[in-house]
């Protein structure tokens, strides 16, 4: 929005175009800041340089995070914003510079202004400075622990301040409007429907779907950085189970992994579109898989080996996404089985845009309908095109390939014999949408 405003202000009044170009360039701005801090957050945990920089490189090349960090302003700024106020207050921690603190909690507040998911930034950040109260210096327990109660009662306040001031709709009659945004993120969505495997799921309605989270990592993760993720955590585990001093830093890669997934163990929790829920424990697993390849340094000729992987790894996450462009968030490994008809493959209905350029190329003005998505489309119609809420009255439909959303698997009949299938919007054999055209 703020870019939005300063366009306005140097260009005149923007143009359809121009207010998504701008959209795009705030989410790409989001990403960048991603991909540097994980770079800063590796250095942190002790990463050398070539992990740090595989770390940033793989940020900006998972599939998932490549995808909404092109295309979703909302969940890119969250996550970015929330991992950068998790680096400050470890840092604070590692270091005792308590300058730290203001910085994390004020950026927490930014985070949280964007997206509620932010709650988990002190929530993790205490856990984690609960399992070692020796990082401070005072000789006395009891000291401590008020010393860790007094910062992150600090930070937190910090951090509802600066949300507060960023939102101008809690100004008035704050109480009231603060209760309603919470019940809003522990209800919203009650009542969706995911699809997965090929079966449609209902979220929030009294039966816990625990697995949802931890099985679209497990899919839509490339498979070398999986494995390497693996590998990650056994080196982790094996640190603590030594008590190494290098273990404790990264205990809070354990933390910040688990916290945010342990909603979906909430009976009336909903969450939908993959892992876009869960987004903030991308960066944490990218770092664990980062800690899988130093792990590699352990054999012979390290720094080559070492290099390879990496190389491999990079090219590997390169091409999907080249492959997929700019649909990477419908990525998954080989673990998902026939993926274009047993998940959703279209995540935030992107196709809409290449489907309205070939029906305008092909046919011209046109009258459509699209059951996923519709709103996208207007941006792209022209004054000669109409926008209409049902197939009786189209003669173009796009079905864009997301089944949960349209609460149905399978044929819709809502398409019918007058409609005959034009053409596929797809990268290689993923298949993100069908163009449907009135005989």
């Amino acid at each position: 929005t703020a870019i939005s405003l300063l366009g306005e202000r140097l260009l005149g009044t923007l143009t359809s175009s121009r207010i998504i170009i701008a959209f795009h360039v705030a989410s790409v701005l989001f990403f960048a800041l991603l991909v540097a801090t994980v770079y800063m957050f590796g250095r942190l945990l002790g990463l050398s340089r070539l992990g740090s920089v595989f770390a940033a490189a793989v940020t900006f090349l998972y599939p998932t995070l490549f995808g909404h960090g092109l295309s979703n302003l909302k969940d890119t700024a969250q996550v970015s914003l929330f991992t950068l106020s998790l680096y400050f207050l470890v840092r604070s921690s590692l270091t005792e510079k308590r300058q730290y603190l203001l910085s994390g909690g004020a950026i927490w507040g930014l985070a949280l202004a964007s997206k509620f998911n932010a709650i988990y930034v002190p929530i993790i950040w205490g856990i984690w400075q609960m399992t070692n109260l020796r990082i401070y210096k005072s000789t006395n327990r009891k000291r401590r622990l008020l010393l860790v109660t007094g910062y992150w009662l600090l930070v937190t306040a910090v951090g509802f301040a600066t949300a507060f001031a960023l939102w101008p709709y809690l100004w008035f009659d704050p109480i009231p409007r603060v209760l309603e945004v919470i019940h809003y993120f522990a209800s919203v969505g009650q009542g969706y429907k995911i699809f997965w495997d090929g079966t449609l799921y209902e979220v929030g309605s009294g039966k816990a779907l625990w697995w949802y989270p931890w099985a679209n990592l497990l899919y839509a993760t490339p498979i070398p950085l999986l494995l390497l993720g693996i590998v990650g955590v056994a080196s982790i585990v094996h640190k603590i189970v030594r008590k190494s001093s290098s273990a404790w830093p990264q205990v809070l890669l354990l933390i910040w992994f688990v916290v945010p997934q342990l909603r979906a163990f909430f009976p009336h929790a909903a969450f939908y579109d993959g892992v876009r829920h869960f987004l903030e424990v991308l960066p944490v697993g990218i770092l664990m898989a980062a800690i899988g390849l130093e792990k590699i340094s352990d054999l012979k000729n390290k720094k080559t080996w070492t290099v390879i992987v990496a190389g491999l790894v990079i090219v590997h996450m390169a091409f999907i996404n080249v492959t997929y462009f700019p649909y990477s968030t419908g990525y998954y490994n080989l673990l998902a089985q026939n993926p274009n008809e047993r998940f959703d493959r279209d995540i935030e209905a992107l196709s809409i845009k290449e489907a309205v350029t070939y029906l305008h190329e092909k046919y011209g003005a046109i009258v459509l309908w699209s059951q996923i998505g519709g709103h996208l489309s207007w941006y792209y119609l022209t004054p000669l095109d109409r926008y209409v809420y049902s197939a009786l009255a189209a003669d173009s439909i796009i079905k864009v390939n997301k089944s949960s959303h349209i609460r149905q698997a399978g044929p819709d009949e809502r398409i019918g014999p007058q409609f005959v299938l034009v053409h596929v919007i797809s990268r290689g054999d993923a298949v993100f949408a069908w163009i449907y055209r009135k005989k």
